[in-house]
């Protein structure tokens, strides 16, 4: 046998192993046995701990399963494997597991790691979810059991070869794979696209030029310059320019004609009703009538007004408001202070007769003030020596006999009176309250009678107040009879401003004729025609209104007609521009697209080559699929499986997958040995058989390929398996031990299995070794229940 790659392996206080242990393993191949939670589990988990750095089975349920690792107490666990110097020339250092931390290097490369997880080692919990985590997928990555397969088939590169030219089987996904052919592709549409825009913005540009040049012949014919070559475009562009208006048009010196005749008419129709020179000396004549009216009235009748005023201001009459208003206001002024004075005169005799019958109430409360406190003092006091005296219902004054009123002792009677006049002082106090408020009212209304008497006058001063409104009322007598005097002066007045107004309108109107006279030559010059001075300057002017009309409509005209030529010149530059520009465009549109549609054509015919290696490489994989499923995989997997259960009628197989899909989907089935197919294992299979089924595919697949490390690792693998699938399986062991090169370590519980193994599997020829490794009690003899046992010859076969 070639060299072993797993040599040792040392644990420190590693999930139920406490404290540190090395177990050997450099055999082809080791038992381990121990009883259900002596750590035989343990001592796999650290192996594989140990050469791949992690542990698969308890990463899938959790993936912090590192804080789990170090034993119940203890800070951080330890691993260390001791592999084949072809697999690692030296030992690495020790693997510490602390929480969800781990340091150092496992034994195993990543290659070496991943083989080892997936073809050597079957760990306990996983050999009855065998098949199902074989066929699990995770998205869209491909199942255990197809990655597998497809290494063993050797179709990488076939694969990645139909994978890199599927996208160049579809122009659309090329288009996603190569950029620039998706480019080319849009360029080419969007070429295509800006001819035909081109094409028809060229027709437009075409029916814009056939419009504008036809427009502008019409304007220069109506114009008459009409161009000899009609289609000429330069000549017509040329003629069109001569015809444009200057920046100075006569249509702005008519218009302003037009606006001053406006004005002047309106002065015309002013004046037209203004009278004429008779008209002028009747105004004058009247205006003179009136100022001699005006002298007659200042001379009489003015001095009796002018005294009138005199004597209202000398009486202090304001007249600034009007003479009416003047002295009905200062009547009102003297007659409200008269009666105001009445009023006061009234307020004074009311207070003063108030305040004298306050002063007599007053001096009677303070009478009986005097008069009660005098009683009350003086009664007391005699009562109070008179009380000493009674020694009977004898009075001492009048010697009367008190008994013979029958109304109790006279000494009780003398008791209660003087204790009444003792309490008579709550009325004297009523009595001080009293005249104290009597005695502020008096002052009160002393007050009042000092405030009314300063606001009265005094005699001379109301006798004043009296004469002033006889005066007051003689003058208003007075203006009332001079009302027709005031009246007939605002009337001569306002004949003498009329007639004087009259006049200088008069003579205003003869200086607005000279001026409009004047102004309507002017412009009779300027419209070129005449006007006579007999002429009725109302007609004269609507007839010169008329004139400018005219001319300003065929100014227009006129200036209408150039306008448009210079709009149609512009329109035609533009349109001729235009029509150059989009037939400039189409070319280049043409041209453009000519070089991309041949950069597409180019592409299509590459993809078409593409399209023939893909199919190429289809069909061979379809062959390699067929014939190594059938011929290979399927063959070893059932040999495998009937070499364990020889008894099973249903034979599990992979089910041929299709061939024309770039990854594999392996899928599971049965058949029969006439070759009919069954259902799925699980629902095919006892218990026992589709452990058997799942331990003997494991074992198809470790042997169809070259082993990266040769070795197989079973964590009690024949659970649920009778004495015959034991029996075979320790046959197949042996076979792979001793034929196939293949390092074998298994762990079981069982007593009797781990017997029989060890009899099954021990030696059997030179240099033929095996080890067992037993747990639990044995652990603590001196040699830790390790045993080496080497081959020893049987002398009772060999004599």
């Amino acid at each position: 046998m070639s060299e072993l790659p797993l040599r040792s392996l040392t644990i420190g206080d590693f999930r139920s192993i406490e404290g540190t242990r090395k177990i050997p393993l450099d055999a082809p191949v080791v038992l381990i046995h121990g009883p259900n939670g002596t750590g035989k589990t343990s001592i796999l988990s650290a192996l594989e701990m140990a050469l791949t750095g992690r542990v698969t089975s308890m990463a899938r349920q959790d993936e912090h399963y590192t804080a789990h690792l170090p034993f119940t107490g203890q800070p951080f666990a330890t691993v260390q494997a001791d592999v084949a110097e072809s697999l690692r020339p030296r030992l690495m250092d020790r693997m510490t597991i602390a929480g969800s931390r781990v340091a150092g290097q496992p034994a195993l490369n990543a290659e070496q790691a991943l083989f080892y997880s997936e073809r050597c080692y079957l760990d306990q919990s996983s050999l009855g979810r065998l098949l199902e985590l074989y066929q699990l997928r995770d998205g869209k990555q491909e199942s255990l059991l197809a990655r597998f397969v497809n290494e063993l088939l050797g179709l990488q590169n076939l694969d990645a070869l139909r994978t890199g030219l599927h996208d160049a089987t579809d122009l659309r996904r090329l288009k996603k794979l190569v950029d620039r052919l998706a480019e080319a592709d849009d360029s080419a549409k969007r070429a295509e696209l800006d001819e035909s825009e081109a094409s028809s913005q060229r027709a437009a540009a075409t029916r814009e030029l056939d419009q504008a040049v036809t427009e502008t012949v019409e304007l220069l014919a109506a114009a008459g310059t009409p161009p000899r070559e009609t289609r000429d475009i330069p000549t017509i562009l040329q003629l069109a320019s001569q015809s444009e208006p200057d920046a100075a048009t006569a249509l702005q010196q008519a218009l302003t004609i037009d606006r001053e005749l406006a004005g002047l008419s309106g002065r015309v129709a002013a004046v037209a009703e203004r009278t004429t020179t008779l008209r002028r000396n009747e105004a004058k004549a009247t205006l003179d009538a009136a100022i001699a009216r005006k002298r007659d009235w200042e001379q009489h009748r003015q001095p009796i007004l002018d005294l009138w005023v005199a004597d209202a201001e000398q009486i202090g009459v304001d007249l600034a408001e009007g003479w009416a208003s003047g002295i009905t206001a200062a009547l009102s002024s003297c007659s409200g202070e008269l009666a105001q004075q009445d009023r006061l005169l009234r307020e004074q005799s009311d207070a003063a007769e108030e305040r004298d019958l306050q002063q007599a109430a007053l001096t009677q409360a303070e009478g009986d003030l005097a008069a009660a406190q005098e009683e009350a003092s003086s009664l007391v006091e005699g009562l109070s020596a008179i009380q000493g005296t009674i020694k009977n219902d004898v009075c001492p004054v009048c010697e009367r006999n008190y008994a013979e009123l029958d109304a109790g002792h006279l000494d009780d009677y003398v008791r209660n009176k003087i204790a009444r006049l003792t309490t008579h002082g709550a009325q004297l106090a009523e009595l001080r309250r009293r005249r104290d408020e009597l005695a502020q009212l008096v002052d009160h209304r002393a007050r009042d009678l000092a405030v009314i008497d300063s606001r009265l006058h005094s005699p001379e001063q109301l006798a004043g107040l009296g004469n002033r409104q006889v005066m007051l009322a003689g003058l208003n007598t007075r203006l009332d009879a001079l009302e027709p005097v005031i009246r007939e002066g605002e009337e001569i007045y306002d004949d003498e401003l009329a007639a004087l107004r009259t006049v200088e309108q008069l003579d205003t109107a003869d200086t607005e004729h000279a001026f409009i006279s004047d102004r309507l030559a002017e412009f009779a010059q300027r419209l070129r025609t005449t006007i006579s001075v007999t002429d009725d300057p109302s007609e004269a002017c609507a007839r010169l209104v008329g004139l400018s009309a005219r001319a300003i409509e065929d100014l227009q005209v006129a200036d209408l007609a150039r306008r448009q030529m210079t709009e149609a010149s512009r329109r035609l530059r533009a349109a001729s521009d235009a029509h150059q520009v989009t037939t400039t465009r189409v070319a280049e549109a043409v041209a453009r697209r000519t070089a991309w549609e041949g950069y597409v054509a180019e592409a299509k015919r590459r993809q078409q080559v593409a399209r023939e290696v893909h199919d190429a490489a289809s069909a061979a994989r379809t062959t390699i699929v067929q014939r190594v499923f059938t011929e290979s995989l399927n063959n070893v997997w059932s040999d495998l499986f009937t070499r364990l259960a020889p008894n099973e009628e249903f034979i599990p197989a992979f089910g041929i997958p299709s061939a024309t899909k770039t990854a594999l989907e392996v899928t599971l089935e049965t058949r029969l040995p006439n070759g009919d197919p069954g259902g799925p294992p699980q629902m095919m299979l006892s218990a026992g058989n589709l452990n058997t089924a799942a331990l003997s595919l494991f074992l198809a697949l470790h042997l169809a390929v070259e082993p990266v490390l040769p070795c197989l690792v079973f964590d009690d693998p024949v659970q649920a398996m009778d004495e015959v699938h034991v029996s075979q399986f320790a046959a197949l062991i042996r076979t792979l031990a001793k034929q196939e090169g293949r390092q074998v370590v298994i762990a079981v519980h069982e007593r009797e299995l781990f017997d029989y193994l060890a009899l099954e599997l021990s030696p059997a020829y030179e240099g033929d070794r095996l080890i067992t490794v037993e747990l639990g009690e044995r652990s603590n003899d001196p040699d830790h229940g390790v045993r080496e046992r080497p081959y020893v010859d049987d002398h009772a076969v060999t004599g």
